[in-house]
Formats: C-alpha cells, structure tokens, sequence
C-alpha cells in the first residue's frame, strides 16, 4: 500500500478508477481508518465529474466501515453515521435497490449494530437473494437475536425457495453460538455436510468451536479439531485454548497447545500461544 500510494500521489490526473483501486485497497489490507480517509478526500476533491464516487466507491467506503466497526466496537457510532451517509447518496444515484449494492448495505448496518436500519433495506429490495439473506442472519446473531436469525433461514427456504450456501451456515452457526444452542448448532453442521454437500471451511469449523466452547464441552472440541482434515489454523486453535483458560481446564489446553506447536507458525504466533497456554496452566 506504501507503493501503491506512491504512484497515487505522484500521478497529476487522478480518475476514479484510481481512487477506487487505493481506496478499496486499504480495505481489503485491514486499514480502515485510511480507506475512510481517503474517501472523504475524493468527496471533497471531485469537482470533476470524471472523479466523482460511483457504485465501486461507495461499496468500497462501506466494506471499509463495516470493517472498522468489527475490529473497533467503540466505533460502531461513527461508522453507522458514515454509512448512513453513504446511503443517502446511493439513494440519490439510484443505486440503493442494486442487490450487491444493498446487500452491502445490510452487512455494513449489521456490523454497526442497527439491525432496524439493515431490515429497512432488506424489505425494500424488489428481490432477496441468498447473499442478502445470510447478511441478515448474521447481522441478528451479531447482536444477540439467534431466534430471529433462524427465523429467517426458515423463511429463506420455505418463502424465498432458496438454498443456503457456505456463507450462510456461517451466519447460522455464528448464531447458534450466540443463543447458546449447542445441539441445533452441530445438526446444522452435520446437515451442511450431508444435506447440502457443502465441504466444512476453516470458518465452519472455527465457529462449531467456538459454540462448544462457550458451553463448556471442551472435549468435543478437541476431539473436532483433531479429527479434521487439513487440521485447523492457528486462530481456531488459540480461541479454543482461549475457551480452555476461560473453564479452567489445562487437560485439554495441553492438547490443544500441541496442534499449535505442530503448526508452521512465526516464532511471535508460537510466543502468544506459549504465552497463554501458560496462563491457562497458572489459573488450573
């Protein structure tokens, strides 16, 4: 991004495409904060009509602060008026009832924590497609409304006559584990695999995890992560030996720990893991 900055400085005719590559850039490359920046930047610059926002712009901004609100909870405010903002201009370019468009902006709404801001988007569309609709199931899990989300996975199916992807039996088992729902969760799973033939990713397994973890069935767990094959990643792992610190229980923390050590890992992953693998060990 230091390059690419670079030749967007030194470059004396600046198009929209430009702007759009370096600010989507700064989104898809965890800098937020920058990706925000510098679109108010080409808000505040674009007297000419060839740099003015258009659609890739807008989804753009919006990606970058739905990201800003995951990573910064304090700053779910400021983002939620940022992509109230965007939307209103997406109103005002026609762009808004576009289905990538709004399902972009029932995400960015979730993420910021206004679930009635992402419904009133969601009703307006002239048509729901499966994107739209995990977009809500998440956005419901994310702020503590499992119910509500499979609600709607039920109504996916039976009004909307679609079937859910990969994407959405995350934002179900995301919501299983927020509700609480230990045995629905793992019937999902297993009905993903076997139903819908969808190959668990390292996000499926990660929140199956997750959800056991937080109900305290650590050996369920374990026996997961090492049974799957390719073996999860580093982050699943350290959130169940995080899960092993919060119970209390180093006799499967021990386990876990050596999945990490098996991993080819940097030596400052290897440190955080040793770091609270030991803390686990301290307060057993």
């Amino acid at each position: 991004m230091v390059d690419a900055r670079k030749i967007f400085e030194t470059n004396p005719r600046k198009s929209v495409v430009s702007w759009n590559a370096l600010i989507l850039g700064y989104a898809e490359n965890g800098d937020a904060k920058q990706a925000l920046d510098l679109f108010s930047q080409m808000e505040s610059s674009s007297l000419e009509r060839s740099c003015r926002p258009n659609r890739v712009t807008y989804l753009a901004a919006l990606k970058a602060c739905a990201n800003l609100a995951s990573i910064e909870r304090g700053k779910s405010t400021e983002c939620l008026e940022i992509g109230r903002r965007i939307h209103s201009q997406l109103v005002e370019s026609g762009l808004e009832l576009h289905t990538f468009v709004a399902s972009t902006l029932i995400d960015t709404y979730g993420k910021c924590g206004s679930m009635v801001d992402a419904r009133s988007v969601f009703d307006r569309m002239k048509t729901q497609d499966v994107v739209s609709w995990s977009s809500m199931i998440l956005g419901y899990a994310e702020s503590g409304r499992g119910d509500t989300s499979l609600e709607l996975l039920e109504r996916m199916r039976d009004d909307g006559g679609l079937r859910p992807n990969g994407v959405t039996f995350v934002s179900i088992l995301a919501a299983c584990g927020h509700a609480g729902l230990v045995d629905q969760g793992r019937q999902f799973f297993r009905e993903m695999r076997d139903v819908y033939g969808i190959v668990p990713s390292e996000e499926h397994i990660s929140c199956v995890v997750d959800l056991l973890c937080r109900a305290n069935r650590l050996d369920e767990a374990l026996e997961m992560l090492e049974c799957q094959r390719p073996r999860p990643g580093f982050v699943t792992l350290m959130g169940a030996l995080g899960g092993c610190r919060k119970w209390g229980n180093a006799r499967v923390a021990r386990a876990v720990f050596d999945l990490i050590l098996g991993l080819e890992i940097p030596e400052e992953d290897r440190a955080a893991a040793t770091l609270l693998m030991a803390s686990v060990c301290g307060e057993a």
